[in-house]
């Protein structure tokens, strides 16, 4: 997935590779997340699939429900001239 990144009125691409785990619930709380400079993740919580759309999540999360639902991820690259950061949950 490539996408462009923009700071400071420069252009630049940025080349992002992910990593999907599967997990299972399991019981506790989950841990707040240090936050510090350039920290880019808000925490960690469970979201029902069935909610996960691509108006309220990122391309990579969409992907990852695609693999879970059809265990197919195609290895294609992907660019992205804009790239919007989410809020939804």
């Amino acid at each position: 997935m490539i996408f462009n990144f923009h700071q400071n009125s420069r252009s630049t691409h940025v080349h992002h590779i992910a990593v999907f785990y599967g997990v299972e619930r399991c019981e506790g709380e989950f841990v707040v997340t240090e936050q510090f400079e350039e920290q880019d993740s808000l925490g960690a919580r469970w979201v029902p699939i069935e909610s996960i759309t691509e108006d309220n999540s990122s391309p990579l999360v969409c992907s990852a429900v695609k693999w879970l639902k059809t265990n197919e991820l195609p290895l294609e690259v992907k660019k992205y001239e804009t790239w919007t950061v989410k809020n939804s949950f």
